[in-house]
């Protein structure tokens, strides 16, 4: 008994764990923009990253989709793996 409630509690302390560290990375990024929307999120999410890049800033962008993609540089794409739910 005394196994499971061990397991349960290094679970929980892990869990925090990952918490912690997740929030401080999303914190790390000054600024996040969300687009929303039924049609055409793809291409605004290329022109607002790319009139981005032309005033200088670091951008990364991400599609999804059928084709979900990284944008890293103006011209460089990469296929971005699927989450499994």
């Amino acid at each position: 008994m005394w196994i499971v409630l061990a397991l349960i509690l290094l679970l929980m302390i892990y869990g925090f764990w990952e918490h912690r560290n997740h929030q401080r990375n999303l914190d790390s990024i000054p600024v996040r923009i969300h687009i929303n929307g039924s049609r055409g999120k793809s291409s605004v999410t290329r022109l607002i990253g790319a009139g981005l890049r032309a005033g200088g800033k670091r951008v990364l962008t991400r599609t999804t989709g059928s084709k979900p993609r990284i944008i890293v540089k103006s011209v460089s794409e990469l296929p971005s793996l699927r989450s499994r739910r």
